[in-house]
């Protein structure tokens, strides 16, 4: 699965892409343009889904009574949503716990596979039609306007189990970032390895763009911590 903006922003298109040997065959979960994922898990080797996987979404202030995915977020704690447990036992309590990541203003999750081989396209971008990795990812997307440092950043987590019956080897993941930073026929991009940052970034041409108009925003993309891949 792939995110895409359409309207005013400064990323087209990005996605989470993994690629593996499994039994010495190149397989990949990947998302770009497409993607080949789908809101789902993986159980005895094989995807399932129903309606309650999907893109879950709670913001500060919501309760039970005006958003359902409040009430349903339970639903998604056993695949890693997130939540404050204010009664501190251990189970997410509809109206008393807070369901998102602690002090976010938004919190967005999604339980997904790559496990449908019917998602796996060779047009689908970077990459793609393979056999699936039956990779399982639980991603938490999050984002704070209570503190000045980090009102500009949105962190996403990914949580990425190998849910195949063999072991991934020489395995490899990173994030495909399709910058558009309003108008695209006038963008830089580039990566910080100076500072040792590994940042990603895009920056407009001149300081004014036909779309931003004056002064338009940069933007950019950085791991905080290496991936871990863990078999189950």
């Amino acid at each position: 699965m792939a995110k895409r903006f359409n309207l005013i922003c400064a990323i087209f298109t990005t996605g989470f892409t993994i690629g593996a040997l499994v039994n010495n065959t190149l397989r990949m979960a990947s998302a770009s343009y497409k993607g080949e994922y789908y809101a789902g898990y993986m159980y005895n080797g094989n995807p399932h889904t129903d309606t309650t996987f999907k893109i879950y979404k709670v913001k500060r202030g919501d309760n039970q009574f005006n958003n359902p995915d409040v009430a349903n977020w339970g639903l998604m704690v056993p695949f890693g949503a997130p939540f404050v447990d204010v009664n501190n036992n251990g189970v997410y309590d509809v109206g008393i716990d807070i369901p998102g990541v602690f002090g976010a203003e938004q919190t967005l999750f999604l339980c997904m596979t790559d496990g449908f081989a019917v998602r796996h396209d060779s047009s689908e971008g970077f990459g793609g039609g393979t056999l699936p990795l039956n990779a399982e990812i639980h991603m938490t997307a999050w984002a704070y306007n209570n503190t000045y440092v980090l009102r500009d950043i949105q962190f996403i987590k990914y949580v990425i189990i190998n849910k195949c019956t063999n072991a991934w080897t020489q395995t490899f993941s990173g994030v495909i970032n399709d910058p558009d930073l309003g108008v695209a026929n006038d963008d830089y991009i580039g990566c910080d390895t100076a500072n040792k940052l590994n940042l990603g970034y895009v920056y407009n041409a001149t300081n004014n763009d036909a779309i931003y108009g004056i002064a338009p925003p940069s933007s950019g993309m950085d791991y905080f911590k290496n991936s871990v891949m863990n078999r189950l």
